[in-house]
């Protein structure tokens, strides 16, 4: 198997040194500077040890950065999950609350609004993801209730 090394014409020692220190994170910094030793022959096990990385993580990053240079390795974050409850439907579910009649009801327990929201606009999420996006509302006095216990 051919050692996969950096490709030293992708950037000079001193592009990557100047990127290294104007990289916006931590992650891209460290990247740069493990492309920078092993461009200076170090070995690729010392520059891993040192970085805090195992073999295979380097080994894809040197392949990152011979298909795109530094760019390659600028590192951006990137979102986490998606969320359950998009703005939209938060607002048409914190409706319900606010007009109970609007279910022919009087009033609403949490436990009761999630089960009444699963079957009539088949919610797809917990009741503690319920809990956290229903905001606590003076107005809403089931919820004062959930949080200050009588």
């Amino acid at each position: 198997m051919k050692e996969t090394l950096p490709n030293i014409n992708n950037a000079t020692l001193e592009e990557i040194h100047t990127a290294m220190y104007d990289s916006p994170t931590k992650n891209g910094y460290i990247q740069l500077n493990a492309m920078f030793f092993l461009l200076q022959d170090t070995e690729k096990e010392k520059v891993a040890k040192a970085s805090l990385i195992d073999l295979r993580t380097l080994n894809r990053w040197i392949k990152l950065y011979n298909e795109s240079g530094i760019d390659g390795l600028i590192y951006e974050k990137r979102p986490g999950r998606l969320p359950i409850i998009h703005n939209k439907e938060a607002k048409d579910i914190i409706s319900y609350p606010e007009n109970p009649q609007k279910a022919d009801r009087d009033h609403w327990t949490l436990i009761g609004l999630h089960g009444y929201l699963k079957e009539e606009i088949d919610l797809k999420c917990s009741y503690s993801t319920l809990v956290r996006k229903v905001p606590i509302n003076s107005n809403l006095p089931f919820i004062s209730e959930l949080f200050h216990p009588i």
